[in-house]
């Protein structure tokens, strides 16, 4: 009984992560309840909800602590994708006027933990809107203690990251989209 009144209802922000009695996570999205009672353990940062968004019922996902400065730099990191994702879409140099330019995906060969820098703390390999040389590494996936290169299969830019660093992807997973390019943008 006194565990049911330490259980005092809160505002509920989309990312909250809950845990009922039954012991199952719930992650509330845009449709979640303005007060809640559960237990909440956690957050899911800003700059993923847009993978959030895309899980289907059933798919499993890895959470990863991070500080609110790393948070906080991962959604300028998202907001600054976004901003290249409008600029990349058929911008300069993307593809003849009136053409479609021709997307490339990369997908995991494997099942296996996919990371997006080389070590842990150093700046992504490629991020969206980078201009990126056919076979240059994307990201690195570890498969039983080990890292293989995940290479661009052609010149291009990045059009979208389709994962977070540290997580677990299943073989054929969609990592990454190239829009094929033969020269970069002038800035």
């Amino acid at each position: 009984m006194a565990q049911a009144r330490d259980n005092v209802s809160r505002g509920m922000a989309i990312g909250t992560i809950e845990v009922p009695p039954s012991g199952e996570l719930l992650v509330l999205a845009k449709s979640r309840g303005s007060l809640g009672g559960y237990p909440v353990i956690a957050h899911v940062i800003v700059a993923d909800w847009p993978i959030l968004a895309q899980l289907r019922p059933g798919d499993s996902m890895t959470f990863v602590a991070v500080t609110p400065e790393s948070a906080h730099s991962a959604l300028i990191e998202r907001e600054q994708q976004l901003m290249a994702e409008l600029e990349v879409g058929l911008g300069p140099g993307m593809a003849d006027a009136g053409a479609m330019a021709k997307v490339s995906t990369v997908t995991a060969p494997t099942a296996g933990t996919v990371y997006r820098s080389s070590a842990p703390g150093l700046e992504p390999l490629a991020t969206v809107g980078q201009f990126v040389k056919k076979d240059q590494t994307l990201a690195l996936l570890e498969v039983m203690k080990q890292f293989f290169d995940l290479l661009s299969p052609t010149d291009g830019y990045v059009k979208s990251v389709a994962f977070a660093d540290g997580v677990t992807v299943a073989e054929g997973a969609m990592l990454f989209e190239i829009v094929a390019a033969s020269k970069s943008r002038k800035t």
